[in-house]
């Protein structure tokens, strides 16, 4: 049984995990935005690859730490980090709707956090005398996503903006969404 492990970051990936038979470390190496083969070493022959139950012990470690098998990465939506596992090579293709999944999820985190700050600012801003009495009619957060020097807007860059009006509630959280 093969294993592959596939990066969708723009980071390169360190894992290191145990094996099962002579319980050492092993790190396995993999750059942004590519595959490897885990189960064996290029150099060896397939004879030299892990058995099916090492495999399987390696893929509940990877779990622990965000891995995700290949063929659900475009179902997991919010859940993605980037690091992924298959028992076959994957497409270019395959690693472009994970690293796009990749990047929703992080948009979605950076909007939860801005409406996390305008809400906490927001609750801040009251009157210490009477939660209710706002200080500020209004509490906004602006993001913008800054492009580099070097590089020129796509038209996809991150913009958006929360506030709190006066008539807001006074208790609003953000939900896990």
């Amino acid at each position: 049984m093969a294993l592959y492990l596939i990066n969708c970051t723009k980071q390169k990936l360190r894992f290191q995990c145990r094996l099962l038979d002579s319980n050492r470390v092993t790190c396995i190496e993999v750059l942004s935005g590519k595959q490897i083969r885990a189960d064996k070493h290029p150099a060896e022959s397939e004879a030299t690859a892990w058995a099916s139950d090492q495999v399987r012990h390696v893929i509940e470690q990877m779990e622990r730490y965000g891995f995700k098998d290949a063929a659900e990465v475009g179902r997991l939506g919010k859940e993605f980090v980037g690091i992924m596992y298959s028992n076959r090579p994957v497409g270019e293709d395959e690693i472009l709707i994970g690293h796009d999944a990749l990047v929703e999820m992080q948009e979605h985190r950076a909007a939860k956090e801005a409406t996390n700050s305008a809400l906490s600012f927001d609750a801040i801003s009251r009157d210490g005398k009477n939660k209710n009495m706002r200080k500020a009619k209004k509490s906004e957060v602006t993001v913008e996503q800054l492009v580099p020097k070097n590089e020129k807007p796509t038209g996809k860059e991150l913009s958006f903006s929360v506030s709190v009006e006066d008539g807001g509630s006074t208790d609003s959280k953000v939900l896990n969404v």
